[in-house]
């Protein structure tokens, strides 16, 4: 018999379905387990970026958050009287917080400012290193005015032959970033019995608006020699 007939043979087809019996099984076992692996590695995989993907979804969320925060805390409104001057969470002491937010600039435009506390916060940011420059009416500016002064914080007022009318503005600019405006003067009587208000913003269409106006204002009034005849009312 020779080679040909040999493997045509009903033998070697008993042979081989025998043997396909055998391992047809094994294969099939073999797959199924090579399935589950690739199905195991993948969900693996999946599972170990799945807590990367919600960490950063939760930094995201965080920090939006905080910018939020942020923003709604500088951009709101703050109303007077303030009843109870020494209560941490008072108007008075949110808008001391305000000012002694600056780490660079304090530009204040009040008329009538001789509330002792805002004086202090004043001197101290000055004294951080903070740029403090303050407008005021001539009376203050004169008068309680001079403990700033005497501190080395520019004071002016209006100037003999400047404007015709009163500067009557009442605002402060922190860091060229945010103002606070409104219809309070910074006096006791304004603070603590007067329906008043001051609203805070970061608007950036606004800000720079008051700080021009603050500038121009300030290149056209004198600070030195602050004696009776060299201004007006």
């Amino acid at each position: 018999m020779n080679q040909k007939t040999l493997l045509t043979s009903p033998f070697v087809g008993i042979l081989t379905a025998v043997a396909l019996g055998f391992i047809t099984p094994f294969l099939i076992v073999r797959l199924k387990r090579l399935i589950l692996t690739l199905k195991t590695n993948h969900n693996g995989i999946s599972s170990s970026s799945s807590p990367i993907s919600t960490n950063l979804s939760i930094v995201s969320t965080t920090e939006s958050n905080v910018k939020e925060k942020e923003y709604n805390l500088w951009n709101t409104a703050i109303f007077f009287p303030c009843h109870s001057p020494e209560d941490p969470k008072s108007s008075l002491a949110k808008l001391l917080f305000y000012l002694g937010e600056a780490q660079r600039s304090l530009k204040i435009c009040v008329m009538t400012m001789t509330y002792d506390p805002i004086y202090d916060i004043l001197i101290q940011k000055h004294k951080d290193g903070v740029q403090v420059r303050v407008f005021t009416s001539h009376n203050v500016a004169t008068r309680k005015g001079r403990r700033l002064r005497d501190k080395g914080i520019p004071v002016r007022s209006k100037k003999k032959g400047g404007y015709s009318t009163e500067m009557h503005n009442k605002y402060a600019i922190v860091d060229d970033e945010a103002i606070l405006t409104g219809s309070m003067n910074w006096t006791a009587v304004s603070i603590t019995q007067q329906r008043e208000n001051i609203l805070i913003t970061t608007d950036e269409r606004i800000v720079p608006k008051f700080v021009n106006h603050f500038e121009l204002m300030w290149a056209d009034f004198w600070d030195d020699n602050l004696d009776a005849e060299d201004f007006c009312y």
